[in-house]
C-alpha cells in the first residue's frame, strides 16, 4: 500500500523506499557562526569542507571530513559574497564573485583546515578560528560595462570558470596555468540568471528572464537548443550527476554505458521542469509549491533534488516520481520567516547543507552527525557553548511525520 497519493507512481517504489530510509535517519542541526547575515554554502568535492560566506565578505570553513561537524577557520574578503563555489577537481581552490566590485577572485588553501579540540579556557573565551593560510588572485570583468557579478561556475575539469554580471554578459575566463585570460565574452539579448556546464562537460546552459533556457555545445561555443520551457523567469538550474547503469558497468562492449542525462529548472511560474539535454526533450514537470522557485540540488546519486522556494521550507523530492519525500520547515528555527537563499547536497552522502534569508547559521540535515567538543564558540555567539545543537526530539519527530508512510 502506498499512501499519501503515490497512485501511479509504483514504478519508481523501489528507488523510493531506499531514498527515504536515508532520510528518515536525517535530523536536523544549526551552527550560529557568521557575524553577517549568510548568503551561500557549497561543499567542495570531496565532501571534507563546507563553506559559508555572508554579505560582510566573511567565509567559515566547517571540517566535515569525520563527521564530526565544526568551524576549521575563516577568510575576510572585505566585499560582500554574492556567490561561491568550489572547484570540482581542486579540494583547495574555491572562487567568489563580490559586490560592487568587478572582479571574482579565486583562492588557493594552502592547507585543508580541521579544527582543534578548544581548551576550557578557550571555550570561555569563546575563541575565534584563525584566518586559513592561503593565495589569492582576481579575475576582472571591468572593461565591458558589464555590471556587477552574480554567477559563476566551473567546467566540469576545472579549468574554465564562467561568470554572469548584472547586464546580462557571460564571461568564460581560462584558469589553467594561472593565465585567467577571458576566452569567451557574451552578450546576451535575453536576462541571464544561473549558467552551468553539464557533469561530462559538453553542454553549457543559460537560464533566462524570458521562460527560455538556451544550450551551448563546449568547448565549440555554439546555441544548439532555446526553447521556451516556462512562462516566466527561471530562477535556477541544477544538473543531475553523470552514472552509470548497473547493468552496463560490466559491458565493456557498450560504448556509452551513461544514463540519459538530465537537469532541472526553477521558474517563477512555480513550475520544476525536468529535461534531457541528450534527446532534446522535457521529461516532467510539476508543481510543488504555489511560490516561485529559487534554489534546486540533486542529491549525489540524483534520486533527491532539494527545491528551495519562498515558502517558509524546503521540498525534498524523489526525482523519479517527482513526488515530495520530506519538508524541512523552518517554524521551530530562528527567524522562522524567512526563506532558504542556498543549498547544497554533500557530494557523497545524503547530508544537505542549506542557509536563510535574515539568518547567520548553517543548517545541515543529515544522519550520523556527531555533534564533538571540537566546536569552537565564535565571537558574536550566545554566552552558551556555539556549535552543532540538535533539534529537540519532538521537533524532529513533527519533521519525520512529513515522511511519507510506505508499506509492503
Amino acid at each position: 500500500v502506498v499512501k499519501r497519493g503515490m497512485v501511479g507512481v509504483r514504478d519508481g517504489l523501489k528507488e523510493c523506499v531506499g531514498a527515504l530510509d536515508g532520510l528518515e535517519t536525517c535530523e536536523l542541526y544549526g551552527f550560529e557562526g557568521n557575524a553577517s547575515f549568510l548568503k551561500c554554502v557549497a561543499w567542495n568535492c570531496d565532501g571534507q569542507l563546507l563553506a559559508a560566506g555572508d554579505s560582510s565578505g566573511l567565509t567559515r570553513f566547517y571540517d566535515a571530513s569525520d563527521d564530526e561537524f565544526g568551524i576549521a577557520g575563516t577568510l575576510m574578503l572585505n566585499n560582500d559574497i554574492v556567490f561561491l563555489e568550489w572547484n570540482p577537481k581542486d579540494p583547495l581552490v574555491i572562487a567568489f564573485a563580490t559586490a560592487p566590485v568587478e572582479f571574482v577572485r579565486i583562492v588557493t588553501l594552502l592547507e585543508l583546515p580541521r579544527t582543534a579540540v578548544p581548551s576550557r579556557s578557550a571555550v570561555m573565551r569563546r575563541a575565534v578560528p584563525p584566518e586559513v593560510q592561503h593565495t589569492e588572485r582576481t579575475l576582472s570583468t571591468a572593461g565591458h560595462s558589464a555590471g556587477d557579478n552574480l554567477n559563476l561556475t566551473w567546467s566540469p575539469d576545472g579549468i574554465f570558470l564562467a561568470v554572469t554580471t548584472q547586464r546580462n554578459f557571460v564571461f568564460i575566463f581560462d584558469t589553467s596555468n594561472n593565465n585567467d585570460s577571458i576566452k569567451i565574452v557574451e552578450k546576451v539579448d535575453d536576462e541571464v540568471n544561473e549558467v552551468r556546464w553539464s557533469p561530462d562537460g559538453k553542454v553549457f546552459i543559460m537560464s533566462h528572464g524570458s521562460g527560455k533556457f538556451s544550450l551551448w555545445s563546449w568547448p565549440e561555443w555554439i546555441m544548439c537548443w532555446n526553447p521556451q520551457a516556462h512562462t516566466d523567469r527561471i530562477w535556477t538550474v541544477a544538473f543531475g550527476p553523470q552514472r552509470q547503469s548497473p547493468s552496463m558497468k560490466e559491458d565493456h562492449s557498450t560504448k556509452d554505458s551513461r544514463i540519459a542525462q538530465k537537469f532541472a529548472l526553477g521558474s517563477k511560474d512555480t513550475l520544476i521542469s525536468v529535461w534531457n539535454y541528450e534527446g532534446f526533450y522535457c521529461q516532467n514537470s510539476t508543481s510543488i509549491t504555489s511560490t516561485p522557485v529559487r534554489l534546486l540540488s540533486f542529491s549525489h546519486d540524483g534520486t533527491l533534488l532539494a527545491v528551495g522556494s519562498e515558502n517558509l521550507f524546503i521540498d525534498v523530492v524523489h526525482v523519479p516520481s517527482m513526488q515530495v519525500a520530506k519538508k524541512i520547515r523552518f517554524s521551530q528555527l530562528s527567524a522562522p520567516n524567512a526563506f532558504a537563499n542556498s543549498l547544497a547536497w554533500h557530494p557523497s552522502k545524503v547530508m544537505l547543507a542549506f542557509s536563510r534569508e535574515d539568518s547567520n547559521s548553517v543548517f545541515l540535515l543529515g544522519a550520523d552527525i556527531r555533534v564533538g567538543a571540537k566546536n569552537v564558540p565564535n565571537l558574536g555567539a550566545r554566552p552558551s557553548m556555539s556549535g552543532l545543537v540538535p533539534t529537540p526530539r519532538s521537533a524532529a519527530a513533527s519533521r519525520k511525520a512529513e515522511i511519507w508512510n510506505i508499506s509492503e
